[in-house]
């Protein structure tokens, strides 16, 4: 029986999340995927409203198995792993409205210069939007030079009570906190009512970061904002610059990524939720190749891209989609292996598109018949 082993991460930096405990990292996720695979084929035979729970307790146990570990091993900021980005109140971007994940730092740096490269290429020739697995991706990209944020006010933080005003809460006084669900009703209500105003914040957020961890960035550069979409839901922003004697973002650039808005996790998890459902539901006979697996590594390639793009806890939703994949895989008699190079969540936010994401997630995707001792 193999056993699971999770490389990417530790093997660029084996301090990062295990503090030189990856043995007891990896012996405790394999415990909490046997799990997962027992409890996916002990509901598989029950009523579908069972099934619709299941996918919501496993992501549930898989986060406080994450917490528990990375609390146990003196995880730096392990408090914030498993938990929901839209239910704690945690030290974030912007008081956490806008949670972001810079890529200028291991294990992300190879990302990163990948993901420049991609961008340089974007400036040259835009991206047209490409269909896969039936979904729409469009990817787009703009470049603002400083006039032009300051045209905008983006190069100028709101004051809050502009946010309040915008979010329809500026009844409540400034000494009081926002309550975590009404920040996402907040949020949302800005966006529909004053989208002009929260894209002023969501930008200086993320410049303001951006110009904190390198300050030698020159006030005349301009910016390069671009943004994925799948279907009707936008998914994650990116953001890194230009030098003024630069035409295309080089390698001594870095780029922050902002995750998916606050008040969409929840409409992403039901979505989500759905194609967990098809990839436990999947039928060898459908496959086009017997033994292939082609249309089983599709389907979880798509859950995989969007549970990505949600990012729903605020640490650790790399590890808790692993465990997922890794354990729908197992339902269905399969180890998985990732390639040890890559990283299925750091290849999903770096792909142009789902169909980029999917070539590359079916090619690092090894899976064999489990052999159970």
């Amino acid at each position: 029986m193999a056993a699971y082993t999770s490389c990417y991460s530790f093997e660029r930096d084996p301090r990062k999340y295990a503090i030189d405990r990856q043995g007891d990292y990896e012996r405790r996720a394999e415990e909490g995927i046997a799990r997962g695979d027992a409890s996916i084929r002990e509901v598989r035979t029950r009523a579908p409203g069972d099934l619709t729970l299941l996918f919501y307790e496993l992501i549930s146990k898989f986060a406080s198995l994450r917490s528990a570990i990375a609390l146990s091993h003196g995880t730096t900021d392990g408090a914030y792993f498993g938990q929901r980005r839209d239910e704690a109140r945690f030290l974030g971007t912007c008081g956490g409205h806008h949670v972001h994940t810079p890529l200028d730092g291991e294990p992300y740096l190879t990302y990163q210069n990948g993901f420049l490269e991609k961008l340089s290429s974007l400036l040259q020739k835009p991206l047209p939007p490409t269909t896969t697995l039936g979904r729409r991706s469009i990817f787009e990209i703009t470049v603002f030079n400083h006039r032009a944020l300051a045209e905008r006010k983006w190069d100028t933080p709101p004051f809050i009570e502009e946010i309040r005003r915008g979010c329809g809460v500026s009844e409540v006084p400034l000494t009081e906190v926002i309550p975590i669900g009404k920040t996402k009703d907040c949020l949302s209500h800005l966006k529909e009512h004053d989208p002009e105003l929260y894209l002023r914040e969501k930008v200086f957020c993320a410049l303001d970061e951006m110009k904190k961890r390198h300050p030698t960035i020159p006030d005349e550069a301009s910016w390069v904002i671009a943004t994925s979409h799948l279907d009707e839901w936008e998914l994650s922003t990116y953001f890194t610059w230009l030098s003024p004697s630069e035409r295309q973002p080089l390698t001594r650039s870095a780029v922050i990524v902002v995750h998916q808005d606050l008040f969409l996790i929840e409409p992403m998890l039901r979505e989500i939720n759905e194609l967990f459902l098809r990839c436990i539901g999947w039928d060898p006979s459908a496959e086009p190749i017997p033994g292939e697996f082609t249309e089983l590594k599709n389907r979880v390639s798509l859950l995989s891209y969007t549970f990505s793009h949600t990012m729903p806890f605020v640490r650790g939703s790399a590890a808790i989609q692993e465990w997922l994949r890794a354990a729908i895989f197992r339902s269905h008699g399969l180890e998985m292996t990732y390639n040890r190079d890559a990283s299925a969540d750091l290849d999903a936010l770096t792909a142009l598109s789902l169909g980029d994401f999917v070539t590359v997630h079916n090619r690092n995707t090894t899976l064999a018949r489990r052999v159970v001792a």
